[in-house]
């Protein structure tokens, strides 16, 4: 969405503003905003044994030697 509003914003916005400088300080305004929400959401959900079915029971997922390769 924002890809295709924003060139359409940032054109209405020179035409009534007269410049980039306001249109500029508006979207660093908005960007920083946006940042600030994203904080907001907290982590990831962990639900009760999701984790423990999808790891291996080995440890580790491969195994290698000590050159390197796997076994």
């Amino acid at each position: 969405m924002g890809a295709g509003l924003g060139p359409f914003s940032f054109s209405k916005l020179l035409v009534m503003l007269n410049g980039y400088d306001a249109v500029l300080l508006i979207n660093a305004v908005m960007v920083v905003a946006g940042a600030g929400v994203l904080l907001l959401l907290g982590g990831y959900p962990r639900f009760a044994g999701a984790a423990d079915e999808a790891r291996p029971t080995g440890g580790r997922l491969f195994q290698t030697k000590a050159s390197g390769e796997a076994k």
